[in-house]
């Protein structure tokens, strides 16, 4: 029986356990190879892991370990979970992978839109004492919020 737990989008900011986008471009390796390299590894075995993905059997799975068929982007969650990778870092990978225009595109947007984990944890504590509504924080001069604007 797996230990395999379900859990909602995986991301390092708060499972500080996952391998993050830094580590995975400090060795970039093709999505395939880094499925079997968790195999090799003992990490899970290609039966686990093509049942966490969803299939039934491991035919699907092995056509992607040999690279005869890309991994979809539908499983880029599934396989954050199984390999206990941060589902943005995974999706990044995937996506140097299909379309590497698209990926630098969106790598330089990452960083011009990088949040501190101040900036991070405002956000949290405004979405959990709002309830989740809709709020614009009003903030004037770099000074702190002096008003919630609900939208």
């Amino acid at each position: 029986m797996s230990t395999f737990k379900r859990m909602p989008n995986l991301r390092a900011d708060r499972h500080p356990e996952l391998i993050t986008a830094d580590k995975l471009a400090a060795t970039p390796v093709p999505l395939a190879q880094l499925m079997r390299e968790h195999i090799d590894a003992g990490k899970v075995t290609q039966q686990q892991l093509a049942a966490q993905l969803g299939f039934t059997g491991e035919a699907p799975l092995r056509q992607m370990l040999s690279g005869a068929v890309k991994v979809p982007l539908s499983l880029v969650p599934a396989l954050s979970r199984a390999l206990g990778i941060d589902e943005i870092a995974l999706a990044g990978l995937w996506m140097r992978e299909h379309d590497p225009r698209l990926h630098a595109y969106f790598e330089r947007m990452r960083e011009l839109t990088h949040l501190s984990p101040g900036e991070v944890t405002l956000i949290e504590q405004i979405r959990t004492l709002t309830l989740g509504r809709g709020v614009i924080p009003v903030v004037f001069d770099k000074g702190p919020v002096v008003a919630l604007l609900e939208y």
